[in-house]
């Protein structure tokens, strides 16, 4: 599928199979996308999303939503170390009044981006705002060896990032420690939300 130059309202687009083509000049104005491919086949050349649905139905994996004005859109799904956003510029990207609560993330950024208009899923979620001025009060190293160089990559990010979303569950299987463990060790360092 491959649709440019062209304002769409209350439409469903359906991605599945070969590669999917957002933009350029792409409007959605309340649509839903159904999207069933993978981060390899699918393309934003300029997209702008206003409320309605993206369904993920396939996990999507390291993805940048890059050349993505998204607002107002409830995602659901599983998304892992995807960016939302823009490093540099959000002329280019952005994310705002965004719902992600219905959602799995594991290791995704949102960038340059207001996190008072952004749900987030609950526990076993846990997130970091502005990781790179967190100063965690416990060393890593006290941490299970798994877990401990996760947190050192999730604290180790640019001013750019304004959150970053984890999965604990993922965390407690690969430490082989409960899921409990993980929200008191998670519950004891400075900067760490487990309630989001």
């Amino acid at each position: 599928m491959k649709i440019r130059d062209q304002s769409l309202n209350f439409e469903i687009l359906e991605l599945d199979g070969g590669t999917s083509v957002l933009g350029p000049g792409l409007i959605l104005n309340d649509c839903t996308v159904d999207s069933r491919v993978s981060s390899e086949h699918v393309i934003i050349a300029g997209l702008t999303m206003t409320g309605g649905n993206f369904n993920q139905h396939v996990e999507l994996r390291d993805f940048h939503f890059e050349n993505a004005h998204l607002e107002y859109v409830t995602f659901t799904g599983e998304f892992v170390g995807c960016d939302f956003g823009d490093w540099d510029d959000i002329s280019i990207s952005s994310i705002k009044n965004c719902n992600f609560e219905n959602c799995k993330l594991d290791g995704v950024r949102f960038l340059n981006s207001d996190m008072d208009t952004i749900t987030l899923p609950g526990w076993p979620h846990f997130h970091i705002r502005f990781p790179e001025k967190c100063k965690p009060n416990i060393g890593f190293k006290n941490l299970p060896r798994k877990l401990g160089i996760t947190l050192e990559v999730y604290f180790d990010e640019e001013p750019e990032c304004s959150a970053i979303v984890g999965n604990a569950q993922r965390l407690a299987e690969d430490n082989g420690i409960s899921l409990g463990e993980i929200r008191e060790m998670l519950s004891c360092i400075d900067g760490v939300d487990v309630g989001c």
